[in-house]
């Protein structure tokens, strides 16, 4: 049985799940190397408060938390700089290091201590093609330089979170029998168990919300690269008869959002706040559908798979990472260019007009997620490790 480690920055509540998942499935063996310990919360710059997940993170699976080594004074780049990585490399130790991107100092070092120890490198990344060709010429060079003529070169296999990914390797020269389809996923199971437990008018009722509203959901950090200022925008535009927006999340433009409303006299407009993972379902399960503004930095926006596994149509930019891979336009929702107000707001007003669509869009939605799981990942990982 091969021994297989994963680094991470820190426990995500994401991955978590997947990592039990792949030591339950017995066909390697699976360590977690940590740089950071932050499961008894930790404060979120972008959300504006402290943060503790509502989710056992640690459980079903063997873990270390590294120890963080004198270049963390630095800070940035250096701030996790986890030299006693080196420790777990080697051909005796480890015969596969997966390594979850490449932007930070452990991520980098570890990458070539273990092409150096004989240990081999599976890299999973986030980066999107079609935001990367939008980054400046002497940024793009540098990043060319040192992807495809450096750290590319000490990788085995590169695991692809979606279609936009897959190209973005291709764009730094990786060939095609590197590549393992290994999808951003949420944990679909536990999604999907939670929707038989509360009806629609009983979500509703418990939200406070009329059983008839249409009901529009955005959910996500309230920072510029979300946009959630477009979202309310774009509803308050369309004006749509008995109509709600639920806006979830925290950050710095909260002020902004109320300066709107108020300035407006929005009133069918709900700032929920930040709310845990235990106390989304009721949301996703009241809303009709969901929308997502995202633009540079929306590597994949995984609260859309939370979203579609409510069988929720999605509304998304074109910029957000997943909008290639989840959104079928006019079949489960729709895709705007990015920052055309005008255009979200016509296809919250066509999505409001039609209930038999939104049915339909919806049963697309949960058919289109479930090839996005952590089935598919552990299959397709499992079947790269005897080829």
């Amino acid at each position: 049985m091969k021994k297989v480690y994963f680094l991470y920055s820190h426990p995500i509540q994401y991955f978590a799940p997947l990592i039990k998942q792949l030591t339950e499935a017995s066909f390697c063996e699976c360590t977690v190397l940590y740089c950071e310990d932050t499961t008894q919360g930790y404060f979120d710059a972008e959300f504006g408060k402290r943060i503790n997940w509502d989710i056992p993170l640690l459980d079903g699976y063997h873990y270390l938390f590294l120890r963080n080594s004198f270049l963390s004074r630095i800070g940035g780049f250096f701030r996790l700089s986890n030299l006693s990585v080196r420790k777990y490399l080697g051909k005796k130790k480890a015969d596969v290091l997966v390594v979850h991107g490449w932007g930070y100092f452990t991520a980098v070092f570890a990458i070539c201590w273990a092409c150096v120890a004989g240990t081999e490198v599976w890299l999973r990344g986030e980066n999107p093609y079609n935001q990367d060709i939008k980054k400046s010429g002497y940024k793009r060079l540098f990043k060319k330089i040192f992807l495809q003529y450096f750290l590319f070169k000490m990788v085995n296999r590169f695991l692809y979170i979606g279609k936009q990914n897959k190209r973005f390797y291709e764009h730094y020269g990786v060939p095609a029998d590197k590549l393992v389809f290994c999808p951003y996923a949420v944990d679909n199971e536990r999604l999907q168990q939670s929707r038989p437990l509360l009806s629609k008018n009983a979500a509703r009722n418990q939200l406070q919300l009329k059983p008839d509203e249409f009901v529009v959901l955005f959910s996500g950090k309230l920072v510029p690269k979300k946009n959630p200022l477009d979202v309310l925008k774009a509803f308050h535009l369309a004006a749509i008869p008995g109509s709600r927006l639920i806006l979830l999340g925290d950050g710095e433009l909260m002020p902004q959002l109320k300066t709107f409303i108020t300035d407006n006299q929005v009133t069918n407009v709900l700032l929920e706040g930040f709310k845990n993972q235990t106390e989304l379902p009721a949301y996703f399960i009241a809303a009709d559908i969901f929308v997502i503004a995202s633009g540079m930095g929306e590597t994949w926006g995984l609260v859309v798979n939370e979203a579609m596994n409510y069988e929720l149509p999605v509304i998304s930019s074109d910029l957000t990472g997943s909008a290639d891979d989840l959104v079928e336009n006019k079949k489960n929702g729709y895709v705007f260019p990015l920052g055309d107000i005008n255009q979200l707001a016509a296809s919250l007003k066509q999505s409001a007009a039609d209930a038999g669509w939104l049915r339909a869009a919806g049963a697309t939605s949960l058919k289109i997620v479930n090839g996005y799981s952590y089935h598919t990942i552990i299959t397709n990982f499992r079947q790269a490790l005897v080829n």
